[in-house]
């Protein structure tokens, strides 16, 4: 019985800690964009086309990232990057159309 006990508490205490944050990720997280970690990729397109310039500026060092191997280190990044990169693509949809 005590080593069902001893088995059960065990794993019942094992659970995932977080590592790290990717820079990119920690710079959402810290500019109000909540954690990417949680936030749905639609909620982090949204705000970031209501951060344009914050945008560009993630996107530009998503850029980098994606051209130097090992390329996408962390899911939670690539989530981010694409939402930057979408939204800079909206963005100059926007701004084409709104030209004469």
């Amino acid at each position: 019985m005590r080593a069902l006990l001893f088995a059960v508490l065990l794993l019942g205490s094992c659970h995932r800690t977080p590592g790290p944050q990717a820079p990119i990720t920690r710079e959402v997280l810290d500019a109000g964009g909540g954690d990417p970690a949680v936030v749905s990729p639609q909620a982090m397109r949204h705000w970031f086309l209501e951060h344009r310039r914050f945008a560009s500026h993630i996107a530009e060092d998503c850029r980098e990232i994606k051209d130097h191997p090992p390329g996408w280190v962390d899911r939670t990044e690539e989530k981010v990057c694409a939402a930057a990169f979408e939204a800079g693509m909206q963005a100059a949809g926007s701004d084409e159309e709104e030209l004469p």
